[in-house]
């Protein structure tokens, strides 16, 4: 590559960067608010990209006390997941613990109090939080970033059960009771309670473990365990799968649902990796159904194409048994596949929400105005200190660019309210999208004037993504991870 190329290459990554960065936004002020008294207290709910980039993005002041709550001690970059399952990212890479994160900006921001724990549920009268560790948080301004957590995943640390006479003796129960099993290794037998959508959970008995219809997407955590059915929507399922990929071989097939963004990178690494048998299952009549990028779109079919994939397009799974073997999958054309690993790339529609009061009122997900202040669903009023931005936010799809664009506004509308400042108004810059197609990649954006595949391609969306990354530690882990990496192959 020329130095010129290379040159565009590196513009070209700061662009698609800096446009989405809040400190494009107008400058708040780092000095105490003359209007304020006392200190404001600012809770922040969820440690996903909405809440890790809200907090960064306040500027150190002495009148703002920021409090952030998370049930993990980690933030997951999400768009990196798959890397660290095919072991080209080391977890600290993609996924740094908070106090790493935040301890590396305490010289320019706000000191961030981490609180590990659930939401149990919100008193906007009195202003105040109620964490399920029994704690209530007090706010002045209430940052709402929690995202949607699929109602049946399972609860199970993957280092926590390593024995069979500790899997055995595990009973699952999921959090709205409506799945409850039991693994016997002396008969091979899952005992199981399903739900059913039209009476009470039946008890069900079978010489094989059974995935339901009903409940497709999150398998018992026996078949979890054993590393044949998995999800792959959070840092457990990536290590997980990163623990089973070298016990494949190349005669091993592997069925991916879901042909979305993590179903085509994911089909398209595992291919080159290890040049096994590869079966994607599509229910529409295109992979990448919601990207706006017809590039990405055929040159992600060519390559798919290319390495031997084998998609099956319009078509669901209907159920999967497992046996000493392999998986056995149905799918609705009345097509089986017999599988080593069955990967489920889509989270669950069916999502389990804290008790956010009139912020709900009986919907999943809340409403925001134009400045991403929360709306009363019951009176449409929009309160002036609560905010909200991310997945839980209704409203048309959450992205990690999107969270990261509304991170900067919600944070510098914080901080007029404070200073008793007009707010202003989110308007999204769609800056294109990026995706690895095994050892390349594509890239596109500014309306269709970028589009950049191939090995150039890959390259970019690595800087683009190094760049995104919360600190400047992570950025340089990543870097010289990735010099590593390439002096090694």
């Amino acid at each position: 590559m020329s130095r010129i190329s290379s040159a565009l290459l590196l513009l070209l990554s700061l662009y698609f960067t800096t446009l989405s960065s809040p400190f494009l936004l107008p400058l708040p002020s780092s000095q105490p608010s003359k209007t304020s008294l006392s200190t404001s207290k600012v809770v922040i709910l969820g440690g996903g990209f909405g809440g890790v980039y809200t907090a960064l993005s306040f500027p150190k002041r002495e009148d703002v006390q920021i409090t952030l709550v998370s049930p993990s001690d980690r933030f997951t970059f999400s768009p990196l997941l798959y890397e660290l399952a095919t072991g080209d990212c080391d977890i600290d890479e993609v996924c740094p613990t908070l106090d790493s994160i935040f301890s590396e900006h305490s010289s320019t921001s706000n000191s961030i109090n981490i609180v590990q724990s659930e939401v149990e549920s919100l008193d906007l009268p009195s202003r105040s939080v109620k964490l399920s560790t029994n704690v209530t948080l007090d706010y002045d301004y209430l940052i709402v970033a929690t995202g949607k957590i699929p109602q049946t995943t399972s609860p199970v640390p993957f280092k926590s059960l390593e024995n069979d006479e500790q899997i055995n003796s595990y009973i699952y129960s999921s959090k709205n009771s409506s799945l409850t099993g039991k693994f016997s290794s002396q008969n091979g037998t899952w005992i199981t309670y399903l739900p059913s959508p039209t009476s009470s959970p039946k008890k069900m008995r079978t010489s094989e473990a059974y995935l339901s219809p009903a409940y497709p997407l999150h398998p018992p955590p026996t078949l979890q365990l054993k590393n044949s059915v998995l999800n792959f929507t959070t840092i457990n399922d990536a290590l997980l799968l990163r623990k089973k990929l070298p016990t494949l071989t190349s005669s091993s097939t592997v069925t991916i649902v879901g042909g979305g963004y993590s179903g085509v990178e994911l089909c398209t690494s595992i291919k080159s990796l290890l040049n096994c048998n590869v079966n994607l299952i599509q229910r529409g009549q295109r992979i990448l159904k919601t990207s706006t990028s017809d590039f990405n779109v055929k040159k992600s079919t060519e390559t798919i194409t290319q390495l031997g994939v084998n998609v099956t397009y319009n078509t669901s799974l209907i159920k999967s048994t497992y046996s000493s073997s392999c998986v056995v999958s149905t799918l609705s054309n009345g097509d089986k596949i017999n599988s080593d690993v069955l990967i489920f790339t889509q989270p669950s529609s069916d999502y389990t929400v804290p008790d956010y009061g009139d912020l709900l009122s009986g919907h999943t997900t809340i409403q925001v105005d134009d400045c991403l202040r929360c709306v009363n669903r019951v009176y449409g009023k929009s309160y002036k200190n609560v905010f909200g931005l991310g997945d839980i936010v209704g409203g048309g799809k959450a992205t990690a660019q999107k969270t990261m664009q509304q991170a900067g506004i919600v944070g510098y509308n914080v901080l007029s309210g404070i200073e008793g400042r007009k707010p202003l108004k989110f308007k999204y810059v769609d800056l294109g999208e990026m995706l690895t197609l095994g050892e390349e990649g594509v890239v596109s954006g500014l309306g269709g004037r970028v589009e950049v595949g191939g090995k150039v391609g890959g390259l970019m969306r690595k800087l683009v993504y190094t760049a995104r990354m919360p600190t400047t530690q992570t950025r340089v882990r990543s870097l010289f991870g990735d010099i590593s990496r390439a002096k090694q192959n």
